[in-house]
Formats: C-alpha cells, sequence, structure tokens
C-alpha cells in the first residue's frame, strides 16, 4: 500500500468504529479476485449480524413462551434466532419417518408449529438438533455405539456417542431433511460431532484398516502413530458426515444455513477437528470466551502462550472466519444480562466480520430493554453489506506443522508462540491481518494477499511449499520463521507495505478492515477490549466495569481527498480538516459504537 502508518492507533473505549476509505493502490494483487468456493451464506444471514439464542427444551412445552417465543422476539426487534429442535437423545419433535418419536410430539407436531411461529413473526429460525445422541437408536442398534478402547460405550452429558461411520450418519441426514422441509432456515450443530479420544467401534476398526496400513491402536497414547492417525480419522469422518449433510440440504433448500459447532478449535489446544471440516459450514460456530480457554486434563494440551486475552479471542474469531473462506463465524454469548455489556461483546465479535449470537434464558424472554443492541446490530449489518475480509497480510496456521511436533512444547515454540506473538505485533501497528489455513492454503486461500508469513516452513508438506513458491513467484511477499517483534515491522516496510490510514489516542483498541466489493472502498473496524466482558461464571446481577468513553481521537488519511462524512448512526454531519497534504478527522466523544462514513476523492 501506497500510503503510511504514522501512529499507532490506541482508543480507551467500549467501541467499535467503523471508517470508509477508498480502495488503495497497493493493497496487493488480484484483490478482487476470490477462491472458487460452493458454499455462499444466504443473503438473510448476513442482513442481521447480531441473532438471539436460547434453549426451551420440551420440558417448557406447558408454557407459553415455548409456543411463542418467536413472537416475543420479534417485539424485541430480534429477526434471526436459535432453539432447540432436539436437545439430547430424545426422539423426535415431529411424526419423523424414522426412529422413535417423543409422546408428546405424536400428538402435536412441534417442530411445524415452532416453524409457523417463527414465520407469523417475520422472524427466520435456527434449528439446534443434537446430532450425536439418540437413546431409542443406541438401544436398538448397539453397534452404532461409539466404544472406547475397552469397549464400553462413550458418553456425552447428554446420552451415548453415537458413530458416524454406521448407519446413523444416514438416520441423521432422514430427520434434518424433513426438518428442511418443515420450513427451518438452518440448523446448529452443537460441541464434539465425534468423541474426542476417538472411537474403537467395528465400524470405525473397519474403515482405519482400509485407510491405514497400520495396525489399529490398543489405547489413546498421543506418541502412537497408529492412534495419532486414529484422530485423523475421526476428524475426517467429521469432514465427510458434513460434507454429505450440506450437499444433501443444499438440494433441499438453497438457502438453508448450517453453523457447524468448532469446539475447542480457535482455541488450539487439541488436535480435534481441523480446517478441513470448516469448507462446509455456513458459519463456524463458536464462544466469545473459547478461544482463550485452556485445554482439559484429558484433552493434547498445547501450553498457553502468555499473550492478552483479548488477543487470544480476536485471532480466533478470525480464525474461524477465515477457515470458512470468510463467510463469518456464529460466536455465542451467553451469560450477558446488562444491554451495555451486550453492545461491547457484540461490538468486539462485529469487529472481526462476524455474527453476534446473544444467548437469553428461557425464563428471561422477552428482554425489551435489549431492542436497541438488536438495532445497533442491524445497521451495522447494513453498513457491512457487499464487504468481505481485506487481504492485507497473511498469516498461515498449519495444523500440519503443528502435528508434526509430538511435543506440545515443541509445538508451541515452533508454530504456536510464533503465531500469536506475530498477530499481536500486527494488531499493535493495526495491520489488516488474515489467517490461511491448511485447508484454505489448497483452495486459494492466498488469492489477493501481498504478504505471507510461515511461522515454521520446515515441517510443511511437498505440496504445501509448491503453493507458497507459485504466490512467490507471482510477486508474493513471504517471511518465513517470523518472531513478533519490531523487526517484522521492519521486514514489512522494507517489502514496500504499510497500511493505509493512521488514528491516534489514547488507550487500548483492536482492528479489522474489510472491503466492499461493489465500490472498492474499505472498512476499518476499530474496537476497545472488549475481552473485559466475562461470560462464564458470573454472579447473576454483579454491575460490570466498563472502559471509560472514547475521547480525543484523530483520523488521519494519506494521499486522499475526503469530501464528506457523517456518523452513521445519529446520522450527523462531520468536520474535516486539511494539514500538510493529509485529511484529518477529529473524531466526536462517544461511548460505544460509532460508525463513520467517508466519502473521499482521490
Amino acid at each position: 500500500m501506497k500510503s503510511t502508518l504514522k501512529k499507532y492507533i490506541k482508543i480507551f473505549t467500549p467501541a467499535l468504529l467503523l471508517l470508509f476509505v477508498p480502495h488503495t493502490r497497493g493493497a496487493g494483487k488480484g484483490l478482487s479476485q476470490e477462491p472458487a468456493s460452493d458454499i455462499i451464506p444466504p443473503g438473510w444471514f448476513l442482513e442481521h449480524r447480531i441473532q438471539a439464542h436460547t434453549r426451551l427444551s420440551l420440558k417448557w412445552r406447558e408454557r407459553e413462551i415455548f409456543h411463542n417465543a418467536a413472537r416475543e422476539f420479534s417485539q424485541m426487534g430480534v429477526r434471526i434466532f436459535t432453539r432447540h429442535f432436539k436437545t439430547g437423545d430424545e426422539g423426535a419433535w415431529w411424526p419423523s419417518s424414522v426412529g422413535e418419536i417423543d409422546d408428546f410430539c405424536r400428538r402435536y407436531n412441534c417442530a411445524t408449529a415452532l416453524v409457523r411461529d417463527a414465520q407469523n413473526s417475520g422472524c427466520r429460525i435456527i434449528a439446534y438438533y443434537r446430532h450425536m445422541e439418540d437413546s431409542a437408536m443406541a438401544a436398538r442398534h448397539p453397534d452404532w455405539m461409539c466404544v472406547d478402547e475397552s469397549g464400553h460405550p462413550q458418553r456425552t452429558r447428554r446420552g451415548v456417542y453415537l458413530c458416524f461411520n454406521s448407519p446413523y450418519r444416514q438416520f441423521v441426514q432422514t430427520r434434518l431433511v424433513e426438518l428442511a422441509q418443515m420450513g427451518v432456515d438452518g440448523f446448529y450443530f452443537d460441541e464434539t460431532h465425534m468423541p474426542k479420544n476417538g472411537c474403537w467401534c467395528q465400524f470405525c476398526r473397519d474403515k482405519f484398516k482400509t485407510t491405514y496400513a497400520t495396525a489399529f491402536p490398543q489405547k489413546p497414547d498421543q506418541n502412537d502413530t497408529a492412534y495419532r492417525r486414529l484422530i485423523d480419522l475421526n476428524n475426517k469422518t467429521i469432514t465427510e458426515t458434513f460434507q454429505n449433510w450440506e450437499k444433501t440440504l443444499k438440494a433441499v433448500n438453497k438457502d438453508i444455513a448450517l453453523i457447524i459447532g468448532s469446539n475447542r478449535w480457535p482455541a488450539l489446544t487439541d488436535r480435534h477437528m481441523n480446517g478441513e471440516l470448516f469448507l462446509y459450514a455456513t458459519s463456524v460456530k463458536t464462544e466469545f470466551e473459547l478461544p482463550a480457554r485452556p485445554g482439559r486434563r484429558n484433552e493434547v494440551i498445547y501450553p498457553p502462550v502468555p499473550v492478552p486475552k483479548t488477543i487470544k479471542l480476536a485471532m480466533g474469531y478470525i480464525l474461524a472466519r477465515d477457515a470458512a473462506q470468510g463467510r463469518p463465524a456464529h460466536v455465542w454469548i451467553p451469560g450477558i444480562t446488562s444491554p451495555k455489556a451486550a453492545r461491547l461483546a457484540c461490538a468486539g465479535v462485529l469487529a472481526f466480520g462476524n455474527i453476534a449470537n446473544l444467548d437469553f434464558p428461557e425464563a428471561d424472554i422477552p428482554r425489551p430493554d435489549f431492542a436497541p443492541v438488536f438495532q445497533m446490530g442491524d445497521k451495522f449489518s447494513r453498513a457491512l453489506s457487499n464487504t468481505r475480509p481485506l487481504k492485507g497480510i497473511a498469516i498461515l496456521f498449519s495444523e500440519h506443522a503443528r502435528d508434526a511436533y509430538p511435543d506440545p512444547e515443541k509445538a508451541v515454540q515452533h508454530v504456536l508462540k510464533p503465531m500469536y506473538e506475530t498477530f499481536e505485533t500486527l494488531q499493535k501497528h493495526h495491520y489488516p491481518v488474515g489467517f490461511v489455513t491448511d485447508a484454505t492454503l489448497k483452495n486459494g486461500g492466498l488469492t489477493g494477499y501481498r504478504v505471507l508469513l510461515v511461522p515454521d516452513p520446515i515441517p510443511l508438506t511437498r505440496e504445501q511449499q509448491e503453493i507458497i513458491q507459485s504466490f512467490k513467484q507471482t510477486g508474493g511477499v513471504v517471511i518465513e520463521s517470523m518472531s513478533g517483534n519490531t523487526s517484522l515491522i521492519k521486514m514489512l516496510t522494507e517489502n514496500g507495505y504499510t497500511p493505509p490510514y493512521a488514528v491516534s489516542g489514547d488507550g487500548t483498541f483492536y482492528s479489522c478492515a474489510f472491503e466492499n466489493i461493489q465500490t472498492g472502498s474499505i472498512l476499518i473496524c476499530l474496537v476497545n477490549d472488549f475481552g473485559v466482558i466475562q461470560t462464564a461464571k458470573v454472579k447473576r446481577g454483579k454491575p460490570v466495569s466498563l472502559p471509560a468513553p472514547c475521547k480525543g481521537l484523530v483520523l488521519t488519511l494519506h494521499n486522499y481527498h475526503a469530501t464528506d462524512v457523517y456518523e452513521m448512526l445519529s446520522e450527523k454531519p462531520l468536520q474535516l480538516q486539511r494539514q500538510n497534504g493529509s485529511t484529518l478527522l477529529r473524531i466526536p466523544d462517544f461511548n460505544d459504537l460509532a460508525v463513520f462514513k467517508i466519502e473521499i476523492q482521490e
């Protein structure tokens, strides 16, 4: 890019700042091109980037809220929400053609009634479908159950795992097709999908035998090649399952959305699931604080990297987004009872191009005081219309490179620590940054980027090295074995890369940028330290300590002439200044969210 960053951007505010500036001349070759993808988020899914979530299991069926939740949500300004259509291992909530049906739902088709309630209320409804458990099928087909190395059934918190290498995969698909035909707009698939330590059932044993020339492992052991391959097979099974379901459901409704749970994947703490899965997700489901959550003792734990919590959150959000080729992640935000805290939490999620999924306990519906939060989300959604993440600098997150080190300490030292620290440095200097995974690297993920940062090139496959070499031959800059420090900024500058704008002010702030695919302008999102928000183990009613209002910020645009500017939420016109050939905007003080549209003429 030709413009130059003169000062670090520092903001002390619970705010998200959106700025329109034109596409800079050196933004990167092929920026208007995108890798081919069969999955495009439906328009309805992107029109309301703050959505609602609640459970309302069958135990609530005698209460009015179970039947009219959509009406109550719509009065709050909610236009898209997720609610349960199957909570655990119970029977179907409708007269399904397969399996058992819940006794209450034999007489009353809950699924159809819930869809009708949403449609009559002007809402889109996403069905939370618990796909891993079914007590009737486990009893009828015990060979379908996932078992451990001793042959004992493996359990979730809600029942016994059933294996997706068994006919259970087709069983669930039949159920999903039925719901899609009833009119649900999307599906929400939570948690782990398969046991994290692998499955020892006969279906998995047979598939392992035909896949690998290795004896089946005897027990979980990360130092055993066979066991590591079993985890690879586990991940492959999950990916194949959702690949099949996505294709089948899109044939029923091309605008259906599949929100696929990533469990701890954005936290990078274990080998369960990999980026290949998310190529088939309309949206990757994650949770507000999950990217900063440490691993559990029974998992392959990679020691935590000592970077600020908000850095881990931001990196996790971008990883979840970019693993799905830039499609917004769906971030569940539970435990927030204050609208002010909800605005800041949502700001942190939206800033990185994602969807905020606010959780409402059943007994708390409706919450009319949250209506302004959803209004803010709708205005922000319109601002982000027709945009995609700006491809400035890419960091390669290679699971293959990480997993090449059986010793977690070495994996952290060679791959994860440099990646976290580099992301922190780029955030501190406000460079547009995204991530490329092993899966997206093979699927055109480098298209449009000018710079690729590779934490550890040594373990990369030959195919990966060839893709990176091709990127270099077409003008891309590759920096290998980097570390997160000022020398990286110096190397970027020496290669002609600097960001297109500067903002001065006091405090802490994080940033992300997008480009408008129709006009070529870019959006710059700035957000305060949203990591102060806590969503887990917070005492109900405890006051939330929010940062002070944003004051004294100045935006500087280099080499461009801004002709008009106004704040999009209040629609108040603002005054521009010219100084030393640059355009300055002194940003008015604000408490939470400010969205500035700046019209610029070169």
